[in-house]
């Protein structure tokens, strides 16, 4: 259950990290006038194919993270709510 979790935050801060880089890539190619500037067209074609790419490939990531730290939560309340509900075992004979 615990290395559920640990794989649930690394695909989040996993999704995050990608999108803040390809952010930051598009806001270091921005030029005065506000648009995004490169040297040919088949580099502006090629990626901005790879940052879309990368960018569905985030938030699936983060998507899936964020289910499996749900489905975790979720279980942990169901495994909480039915242990308060255990039945209390008679101590006497029942002849």
């Amino acid at each position: 259950m615990e290395r559920m979790k640990l794989y649930a935050w690394i695909l989040i801060v996993a999704a995050l990290v990608i999108q803040y880089f390809i952010a930051r890539r598009r806001f270091n190619r921005r030029g005065v006038g506000g648009l995004q500037h490169y040297n040919s067209f088949e580099k502006a074609v090629v990626t901005g194919s790879l940052e879309k790419a990368g960018k569905w490939i985030s938030i699936l990531m983060l998507v899936s993270g964020l289910v499996i730290l749900l489905m975790l939560w979720t279980d942990k309340k169901l495994v909480e709510r039915n242990r308060d509900k255990v039945p209390i075992e008679q101590t006497g004979d029942s002849r």
